[in-house]
């Protein structure tokens, strides 16, 4: 199995900052998310940041976004 890189908000990196509600009300004007849903969005935007190095291939880390239906999957995908 591969190792991940120890990535954290300290890196500097802003790709790897929490998304606060005013952010997505600028970024999405017409689209409201419950506290859950920008949990998940938040959740994503730290997976795209990751990176994982597997043997000598260094590869983005990938996520499944799952839960019941009727949430909101779709608009924190969008989102």
């Amino acid at each position: 199995l591969g190792k991940i890189d120890n990535l954290s908000t300290e890196s500097g990196d802003p790709s790897h900052l929490w998304i606060s509600k005013e952010e997505m009300s600028k970024a999405c004007p017409n689209v409201t998310l419950s506290d859950y849903q920008l949990i998940g969005v938040n959740w994503m935007n730290l997976l795209n940041g990751m990176r994982c190095n597997v043997g000598q291939k260094d590869t983005n880390v990938n996520g499944v976004l799952a839960d019941e239906m009727g949430l909101g999957k779709t608009v924190q995908t969008i989102a």
